[in-house]
């Protein structure tokens, strides 16, 4: 057998392709027997066996030698839909981990910092005080809106990949992030396409289970768990400050009046509504009749004032630091065993993934070029 050749990668390849035993049996030529121990870690694989995979399954071979084992058992938090099916959830468990580990390698190489989690947090503060302690690390005012999320992510050291998967195949899931307190280079994956606010809030979400999840030990099941609305809370907290929430919205405020808002902060007016009712500004009786109204009006799917998705610039910057532009993903696919095609969606080398129209938010998605922090 030859040492260099890490059997536990094919089990991430397969989550990732979603083949079969079956498959990888006849791919491979061992039977299945053999395959369902290398799975359980019972059996090595030559680098006969990895080149087979590799081949077969469109991988780079060095898919095969690459180190994950330090995100292998780290819990992810996901937002995702009911629609969500197991086989989709492993691939994109997997494809965040990937996402994880490359970040983790190219932050480190291209001189970027850890993400800042103990400047934010302190024993026994609740959601709206980490969220107006984490405007103050960015240097943002109590009121101010944030122009881009995705931004404010990448000053705090968290890349952001959007979208994980570029062809749209899980409708499913909606974002993906590995909350550890050995993560100290965080990445959040938004899985697929979405409107801008929703994105928006996504990550502001995400950013919450970074923040107060680094213990999480269980998978989280429902959006009604604890762990879940905490992280939501933190995004209206952080998208919308308590202090303008409670200035611009009452118990008789009409519905297209939080348009202004979503105008303004680039945050929902489903979202919102959720906010006041949350913080008490609006009764349940005036939260349903929103909701009521918003079904009426058609605003469930898609909601009046266009707000754009953001782009990241992040990794891509530091990418380019440690490998340089010339033939990026070639080079980033040989030393950390990813697929070109993932490498030019995550980092949108490829021109049919960079048609954002960059600006700040209003007038487009770009975030903006970020000055890597030295050490």
């Amino acid at each position: 057998m030859d040492g260099w050749v890490r059997a536990e990668r094919l089990r991430a390849l397969k989550d990732i392709t979603g083949v079969s035993q079956q498959d990888l049996s006849d791919l491979l030529g061992v039977s299945q027997s053999f395959i369902s121990k290398v799975l359980r870690k019972e059996n090595m694989l030559s680098e006969e066996h990895a080149v087979r995979a590799a081949e077969g399954l469109h991988a780079p071979l060095s898919f095969f030698a690459v180190d994950d084992s330090k995100f292998a058992n780290t819990t992810a938090t996901f937002r995702k839909s009911s629609t969500a099916t197991v086989t989709a959830e492993r691939k994109v468990n997997q494809l965040a981990r990937e996402v994880n580990r490359a970040w983790d390698v190219v932050s480190r190489e291209s001189g970027y910092l850890d993400f800042p989690s103990t400047d934010l947090l302190a024993a026994g503060l609740g959601v709206e005080k980490v969220a107006e302690q984490t405007r103050k690390v960015l240097g943002l005012s109590a009121t101010e809106p944030i122009q881009n999320v995705t931004h404010i992510l990448g000053l705090l050291g968290v890349a952001v990949v959007y979208p994980l998967l570029e062809d749209a195949e899980d409708a499913g899931h909606l974002a993906i992030s590995l909350p550890s307190r050995e993560n100290t280079r965080p990445a959040v994956s938004i899985v697929h396409r979405t409107e801008g606010a929703r994105q928006r809030l996504t990550l502001a979400h995400e950013l919450g289970h970074l923040l107060f999840d680094q213990d999480l030990s269980q998978p989280i099941h429902s959006t009604r768990a604890p762990q879940e609305r905490r992280a939501y809370d933190f995004a209206g907290a952080l998208l919308l400050p308590e202090s303008v929430a409670r200035a611009r919205i009452n118990e008789t405020t009409l519905l297209r009046s939080l348009l202004d808002i979503r105008r303004e902060y680039g945050i929902s007016v489903a979202a919102t509504a959720v906010r006041a009712q949350r913080l008490g500004i609006i009764t349940q009786h005036r939260f349903r009749s929103l909701q009521i109204q918003l079904a009426n009006a058609g605003w469930r799917k898609r909601e009046p004032v266009i707000v754009p998705p953001e782009k990241p610039s992040l990794f891509r910057q530091a990418a380019e630091r440690v490998f340089g532009k010339k033939a990026l993903a070639f080079r980033m696919s040989e030393t950390l065993g990813l697929k070109p095609e993932w490498i030019n969606s995550w980092l949108h080398l490829d021109s049919a993934a960079d048609t954002a129209t960059v600006g700040k938010f209003g007038d487009g998605g770009e975030s903006q070029v970020i000055r890597l922090r030295q050490r």
